[in-house]
């Protein structure tokens, strides 16, 4: 018997309800599911770091938030019942449920972190600036901003994804869902700097992924965070990838792009993900609007 099936009977015996046991299970089997793509296949290895990346991962897919928080209460539950049980050493919690549960608005409003046009500026100086960045990482920065893609999306993409001459990339999103995003010209020339240069010299120049590292044939996403933190470092701006797909779509958004169209461009199954997250999203939004009447 694994430590689900432990678990579950545990439950039961707790006197907790059918649905109440289900949801729990499910939650628990998705992020062993997430577990075992980090390498991970025994529960007594489980530590804080995996909760807060599965935590982020299902943010990073755009799980809704109370999807996110009913997850933190299970991993609660059944990190608490590894420790009682001996599995997991006791000590500091794995999962601290005010800290990790998405905090939400009293008017229950998505909030989302967006760069502003002055952090953009700030930001696309430094990446731009010679010498500051190979040419990998330059593009890593530009086809988050300018595609809205998923930092999952992006490591997964391969050359044979990629339309130069059109100007668009095929990417593979959630569900496997497939959807062609426009690639701007300044990005394609990037795109051909890299494919041409950097990448040709490299080591993995045989990888069917676009991105590669000196190390592995296709990137992950850690190295993309490590990208992102550099810039961030350097730059004193909190950076991380999601950021940078909030600030596509709020453009789009602010530019009077329908939001149909940026629906389709962000990969969302339902258009009301897209205006729950990126209508009226901001405080500082909001402001603005009061301030016209």
């Amino acid at each position: 018997m694994n430590t689900i099936q432990q678990f579950e009977q545990h439950l039961l015996a707790d006197g907790k309800a059918k649905k109440t046991i289900q949801s729990y299970l499910a939650d628990v089997s998705s992020f062993h599911r997430y577990l075992q793509g980090q390498g991970i296949s025994q529960a007594d290895k489980i530590n804080r770091s995996h909760i807060t990346g599965f935590r982020n991962w299902m943010l990073e897919q755009d799980y809704k938030p109370a999807t996110v928080n009913k997850a933190v209460n299970s991993l609660s539950s059944y990190t608490t019942y590894l420790v009682q049980t001996g599995v997991l050493p006791a000590g500091p919690p794995i999962v601290k449920p005010k800290q990790d549960r998405v905090k939400l608005d009293s008017d229950s409003e998505h909030q989302v972190e967006v760069f502003s046009e002055a952090e953009l500026e700030q930001l696309l100086d430094y990446v731009d600036r010679e010498g500051n960045l190979s040419a990998r990482d330059n593009l890593i920065f530009h086809f988050l901003l300018y595609t809205g893609c998923r930092v999952s999306e992006m490591c997964s993409i391969k050359l044979a994804d990629l339309d130069l001459l059109l100007g668009q990339v095929r990417i593979l999103g959630k569900g496997g869902k497939i959807r062609d995003v426009p690639l701007r010209p300044d990005l394609v020339e990037k795109l051909q700097l890299y494919i041409n240069g950097e990448r040709q010299n490299s080591k993995q120049n045989s990888s069917p992924y676009l991105l590669v590292s000196q190390r592995a044939d296709k990137l992950n996403r850690d190295t993309v965070n490590t990208v992102l933190e550099k810039i961030g470092t350097a730059t004193d701006l909190k950076i991380y990838p999601h950021k940078l797909r909030h600030t596509f779509c709020t453009r789009l958004v602010q530019a009077g792009i329908p939001i149909t169209t940026v629906s389709k461009l962000a990969g969302h199954a339902d258009i009301s993900t897209t205006a729950n997250y990126y209508i009226n999203t901001s405080q500082k939004d909001k402001a603005q609007a009061v301030a016209l009447l």
